[in-house]
C-alpha cells in the first residue's frame, strides 16, 4: 500500500529561467577574457553533465572554463546565477493542486539537494509556496552526508518515516539523480520526462503523475 510520496524539486515541482543564469555568467566570462562562443557551448555542455553527475557546487563549475578566477570571483559568478534563478522561480502549472489532493492521503516528502557549499539550498527555498504541504523536507548534503543518487538521502527518508521502501514513492525529472538511488533501496519510482533521458516508469506531466499516483493508491493490490 502507498503510504508516502517523494517529489524532487527543481525540474519537477518547479521551474526557472536557467537560459537567463546561464547567459548572464557567460556575459562575466566573456568580460573576463574567455571566448564567447567557446564560452557559452562549455556552458551548456558543464550545465547538462554536472547535472547529471551530481556536481552541485556552482564554484566548481566555474573551473572548467578556460580562465583564471579569484575565489572572489568564482563566488560573484554563483551568486548571479542562483540569484538569476530565484528571480525567475515558479511553481509548475498543476504542481500544487497536485499536493493539495495528495496531502490527506498520504505523508507528502521533498527532498532536494544541496547547491554545494557556496550556496544555501535552505535559504532558496524558504519562500516558496509549496512548502507546508510537505510532511517532512530533506536537502541531501545539509541534512546528510551524500546527495543523491546515493542511496543515503532515501534511507533518512525512510527512518524518518519509518516506512517499508516498498510503500514510498519517489517522483523526479532526473534518472540517473533521482531515481537510481531510489529504486536500488527497492523504493517504486516514477520519472516526470524533461531533457535529462528516458525512464520506466514515466509520465510527461504532473497531470499524469496525479494519475499515475492515483492508480496507485486505489488498486487494490498497491504497489
Amino acid at each position: 500500500m502507498l503510504k508516502a510520496v517523494i517529489f524532487d524539486l527543481d525540474g519537477t515541482l518547479t521551474d526557472c529561467d536557467l537560459g537567463m543564469a546561464k547567459r548572464r555568467v557567460c556575459d562575466q566570462l566573456v568580460a573576463c577574457g574567455a571566448g564567447h562562443e567557446e564560452t557559452v557551448r562549455r556552458m551548456e555542455e558543464i550545465h547538462y553533465r554536472f547535472n547529471v553527475e551530481g556536481v552541485y557546487d556552482r564554484n566548481q563549475w566555474w573551473e572548467e572554463f578556460d580562465i583564471d578566477l579569484t575565489s572572489s570571483q568564482k563566488q560573484h559568478l554563483t551568486d548571479l546565477y542562483w540569484d538569476s534563478v530565484t528571480s525567475t522561480t515558479f511553481i509548475k502549472p498543476y504542481a500544487e493542486s497536485l499536493l493539495a489532493s495528495l496531502k490527506s492521503q498520504v505523508k507528502l516528502v521533498l527532498l532536494t539537494d544541496y547547491d554545494g557549499e557556496s550556496h544555501s539550498k535552505k535559504r532558496r527555498i524558504n519562500s516558496l509556496p509549496l512548502l507546508h504541504y510537505f510532511d517532512l523536507i530533506v536537502v541531501a548534503g545539509e541534512d546528510t552526508e551524500q546527495c543523491k543518487p546515493s542511496p543515503e538521502p532515501y534511507s533518512f527518508v525512510l527512518k524518518k518515516l519509518n516506512f517499508p521502501p516498498a510503500t514510498v514513492l519517489m517522483v523526479g525529472d532526473k534518472p540517473q539523480v533521482d531515481l537510481e538511488g531510489a529504486r536500488a533501496l527497492g523504493l517504486p519510482t516514477l520519472l516526470v520526462e524533461g531533457e535529462y533521458g528516458q525512464y520506466n516508469p514515466h509520465v510527461s506531466s504532473l497531470e499524469e503523475a496525479h494519475q499515475y499516483i492515483e492508480t496507485l493508491l486505489t488498486s487494490p493490490c498497491g504497489l
